[in-house]
């Protein structure tokens, strides 16, 4: 990537993650996170097919809608899914755990894992669009899963108490 179509992207980004933010406070961070790995698991092929493409205009594109709208949809509003996830007790701990591990697991082995699919596959990028689609979809899944959790201003006392006192014992 060319160092000014990250930039342009970044720029792009600065102003989109944001507005998901605030998407997030209106709907429920859970409902944003969904939407945004929905839209990267579908990206993910014309993702790969736009940078094939070879024509500059459409490798910008591809980066800027890659990252402005599917990272930034989640960028914007994962601290409040993190924080709604966990009392106030263990809220830093539980954020620190999930996200410093999630990331190092998923994101430190997702290169070499992209280069493995590129090689099995004889230069093809077929397979790490899959892998992207499976990721974007984990994704989704728990952010549907956890949507009772931290989108239900009501279920603080009930299940994150109750998660707390399991903690403790």
């Amino acid at each position: 990537m060319l160092r000014s179509e990250a930039h342009f992207a970044a720029t792009a980004a600065a102003f989109t993650i944001p507005f998901f933010g605030a998407l997030a406070d209106r709907i429920g961070a859970c409902r944003v996170i969904m939407l945004g790995t929905a839209a990267s698991a579908l990206f993910a092929f014309p993702f790969f097919w736009m940078l094939n493409s070879r024509e500059t205009w459409i490798i910008w594109l591809a980066i800027v809608v890659g990252l402005s709208l599917g990272v930034a949809s989640v960028s914007g509003s994962i601290a409040a899914f993190y924080a709604g996830l966990f009392h106030t007790r263990i809220r830093y701990t539980g954020l620190v755990f999930c996200r410093e591990v999630s990331g190092g697991i998923v994101g430190g082995f997702t290169p070499l894992i992209a280069t493995s699919l590129v090689a099995w596959s004889g230069g093809s990028t077929w397979p790490v669009s899959i892998y992207m689609i499976v990721t974007a979809l984990a994704g989704f899944v728990c952010a549907f899963f956890a949507g009772s959790i931290v989108d239900d201003p009501g279920s603080e006392g009930r299940i994150r108490q109750n998660a707390w006192r399991s903690v403790k014992t």
